[in-house]
């Protein structure tokens, strides 16, 4: 499994103006040993970066990342 979702906004009021931008992207694999066993490994990585002008005043460009890694076993019963 791999998906890549983005996003982009923009917010805008009479003193603020707003706009943040971002992307999630996931890779996972599963593996079935035997029936109803299966086992996986699953990888994200999330990107937000978020820029604001207030009363003409550009702020600075802040930016946040996570990337996380699971693991898991799964049976059916």
């Amino acid at each position: 499994m791999l998906t890549l979702s983005g996003l982009f906004a923009r917010t805008k009021g009479r003193d603020l103006e707003w706009k943040p931008s971002g992307m999630l992207a996931s890779l996972g694999l599963e593996y079935q040993p035997v029936p109803n066993l299966r086992l996986g490994i699953e990888g994200n990585y999330y990107r937000d970066i978020g820029r604001a002008r207030y009363y003409r005043i550009a702020g600075e460009r802040s930016t946040a990342s996570l990337a996380k890694l699971k693991t898991y076993v799964a049976r059916n019963f």
